[in-house]
């Protein structure tokens, strides 16, 4: 999720809710008040799958002759059902101002027909207006290099909504001491946003590369496609050393190339782990606050949906 307004907002800064302070995965700063449980007693219904070398993706793309490396950044085995999520739990802004309550209720989010649907609300819920889900995949499933598809995804109708598909750094590669001139600290080790959608603009997709010295108000690297919103797509991400690629129903509409100049530009060289979550109102999502104030969502809906099909993975 890109920050839109400037570069104070930070996606992993949540502010207090109530909880104890817990320091999440690696990143190098302190997580305000964030639960993260597991996914209880969940069928393992939605599935990121590994396919063996030779065989076709689901999206009919036929896959390498070159076996998958042994690292830490694949998976032990071709299939992990639904216990590689995490939620993550809270309210405050998460950076952008955004005004949902993240929970872990079955009300939010939950596997039925093969896909991962996150449902928010418009409801009361521990101060908030409204309610929906994020979860993540750090310390179960991470991505470095290697083509990435997310299938049958479904789009939220109705201003105010901001779903995202995007991968996270799962830890330090670099630190500030190795940038180049100023820049966005928050930023040092990356981000990839595979999807962005903002109901107030609909049909209209987003892909970005975040990097310390791209963001936002100072060369940001971000393209568009305009898709239709009322039928699902598969969202394809292909990463290599000299490229990031962003496509749609298996055409790329956005490329990202390595400029070589080091890591301020490109702290692609690292594993990311997986988010996905539908924020409500913030600083992008809410920006149709003319039409539908003081929030910028339009509250003709009581409840906005987004759903994410298979997922499948092909390392480099």
């Amino acid at each position: 999720m890109r920050f839109k307004f400037g570069v104070a907002a930070r996606k992993f800064a949540q502010p207090t809710v109530g909880a104890a302070l817990i320091i999440v995965g690696c990143i190098g700063f302190a997580v305000g008040n964030v639960k993260m449980p597991s996914w209880p007693d969940l069928p393992a219904a939605l599935q990121i799958n590994l396919p063996q070398p030779g065989a076709a993706t689901p999206d009919g793309q036929a896959l390498g002759s070159k076996a998958p490396k042994s690292s830490n950044t694949i998976l032990p085995s071709n299939t992990l059902g639904s216990n590689i999520w995490q939620f993550e739990v809270g309210a405050g802004g998460w950076g952008n101002n955004e005004v949902q309550y993240y929970t872990n209720r079955p009300q939010n989010a939950h596997i039925e027909t093969n896909k991962l649907t996150i449902t928010a609300l418009r409801e009361n819920y521990s101060g908030s207006q409204y309610t929906s889900a994020r979860l993540n995949t750090r310390g179960s499933f991470e991505v470095k290099y290697g083509h990435l598809v997310l299938h049958d995804v479904t789009l939220p109708k109705g201003a105010g909504t901001w779903p995202a598909i995007w991968l996270w750094p799962s830890g330090k590669k670099y630190s500030q001491s190795q940038m180049k001139g100023s820049g966005d600290p928050g930023l040092i080790n990356g981000e990839i946003d595979i999807l962005e959608y903002v109901g107030a603009a609909p049909g209209e997709m987003n892909a970005s590369a975040h990097a310390y010295a791209n963001y936002p108000g100072r060369g940001e690297r971000s393209g568009q496609v305009i898709v239709d919103p009322l039928k699902p797509h598969d969202i394809s991400f292909d990463w290599t050393t000299e490229s990031l690629s962003f496509g749609v129903d298996g055409k790329t509409y956005f490329t990202v190339k390595n400029p070589h100049t080091g890591p301020s530009a490109w702290p692609y060289d690292q594993p990311y782990f997986l988010v996905v979550n539908m924020a409500m109102g913030g600083d992008w999502g809410g920006m149709a606050k003319t039409d539908y104030p003081p929030l910028g969502i339009d509250n003709k809906y009581t409840s906005w949906q987004f759903s994410v099909g298979s997922i499948t993975y092909t390392p480099l």
